[in-house]
């Protein structure tokens, strides 16, 4: 005999298994369309902007955020090579990180503009750089003018994902305290504790690295790169 009840439990099942598995390939497939238009719109704009654009420079991996001596790195032949395969590593786990459960889309969105911006300059230091930039050294083409840097689409695609990204998590973050203490009969400032928390993670997520990196530049004698 058939028991009703355990039929329609696993049914229940299958259908909650059917929904993630939708959820996941959806966000799989938005992921992808975001990266792939990212790189295009930014090795495009990298060939353009060689070649028109007055000033335009090839950055062999310096920048302000990494400071003087990580950049040093970045840019020898040998070290080079080395970080650019672990930064593929640290970039291929940060895809299964964000793509491993549902998330919202104002994070899958702005995770994916992180991933795509880190992406694409990346392929740049990995050989690209042989179509945007033929005959010069290995690195990537900046012909964005801000102050006295330059920039390209994918240096802007990472600054303004990583904004987006904390504002959002720092969101959720605290709209679930203030649900949990919404739960409870007592503790109103949770919700409270809650947004100093999500801005304290926030904080520290933007401020250590950039700390780590002015620390590593005061070690050895400054130089231009």
């Amino acid at each position: 005999m058939i028991d009703p009840t355990r039929t329609t439990q696993v049914a229940q099942v299958s259908q909650l298994h059917g929904s993630r598995g939708t959820g996941r390939r959806w966000q799989g497939l938005l992921t992808l369309g975001v990266v792939a238009a990212v790189i295009l719109a930014d090795q495009v704009t990298k060939w353009w902007g060689w070649r028109h654009v007055p000033g335009a420079i090839i950055n062999p991996g310096g920048t302000w955020f990494l400071g003087r001596t990580v950049s040093a790195w970045y840019s020898g032949q040998l070290e080079g090579a080395v970080l650019d395969v672990l930064s593929l590593q640290v970039l291929t786990l940060g895809a299964f990180v964000l793509l491993r459960r549902p998330r919202r889309l104002l994070v899958l969105v702005s995770g994916s503009l992180m991933i795509a911006g880190w992406g694409s300059n990346l392929l740049d230091r990995l050989g690209l750089h042989l179509v945007t930039a033929p005959g010069f050294e290995r690195g990537a083409v900046d012909f964005l003018p801000l102050g006295p840097d330059r920039y390209n689409l994918a240096d802007v695609c990472i600054t303004g994902g990583t904004a987006i990204f904390l504002v959002a998590v720092c969101r959720r973050r605290a709209r679930t305290s203030r649900r949990a203490a919404a739960s409870r009969p007592v503790a109103p400032p949770e919700g409270l504790r809650g947004w100093v928390s999500a801005w304290k993670w926030a904080a520290v997520a933007a401020v250590v690295p950039i700390l780590v990196a002015g620390v590593a530049t005061l070690l050895t004698v400054p130089r231009t790169y």
